[in-house]
């Protein structure tokens, strides 16, 4: 695992593209750590096989750690500096959601710059996370994905409601966002 561990390292260095990795990649990696330190447990600390073991995991966990910083420097500077999307099967499962969150927060980032640049200020949607809704038809009570419970709504009944639990209220004809 060691040399499969440097061979990434050294591709991740050379390239300036973010490089393809097998999904389980981090989690083998972990194993490795893990049972490397496992062995360590065994061994007379001053005989030469810990010292050798006690630098694998040294040299181990410096590779791996800088791999990851690495991987990761380059996914915020694909997403934040050059405004480009990530070809996502070149993405661990680990990276793939930091990556998710990461493409989102720079969005909203991006909206604030502009919203500020523009001279307008933020709504009461980006400043609280709910929407102001209009009922257009008698709506039985809903639950929400914070798992908290809306209405009954009558016919017009105005009520705020989180934007993630909006969007297919809207979509179906129920509500009707108020702009404030």
């Amino acid at each position: 695992m060691y040399t499969k561990l440097y061979k990434a390292w050294l591709n991740e260095e050379e390239k300036s593209e973010i490089q393809p990795l097998p999904e389980n990649f981090y989690s083998e990696v972990s194993s490795y750590l893990k049972s490397l330190r496992s062995e360590m447990k065994g061994l007379d600390e001053k005989s030469l096989k810990a010292k050798l073991k006690h630098q694998e995991i040294q040299k181990a966990y410096w590779l791996a750690k800088s791999l990851i910083t690495k991987r990761f420097e380059k996914i915020v500077k694909t997403l934040f500096k050059e405004k480009k999307k990530i070809n996502q099967n070149n993405l661990t499962v680990e990276e793939k959601l930091v990556y998710q969150h990461l493409d989102e927060a720079f969005k909203k980032m991006d909206e604030i710059v502009r919203r500020i640049l523009e001279g307008k200020t933020l709504d009461l949607e980006e400043k609280t996370g709910k929407l102001i809704l209009r009922f257009l038809k008698d709506t039985p009570s809903l639950v929400g994905l914070n798992l908290k419970t809306y209405g009954p709504f009558k016919a017009e009944d105005l009520a705020s409601i989180p934007i993630k639990n909006v969007e297919k209220l809207i979509g179906y004809g129920i509500v009707k966002k108020v702009e404030v």
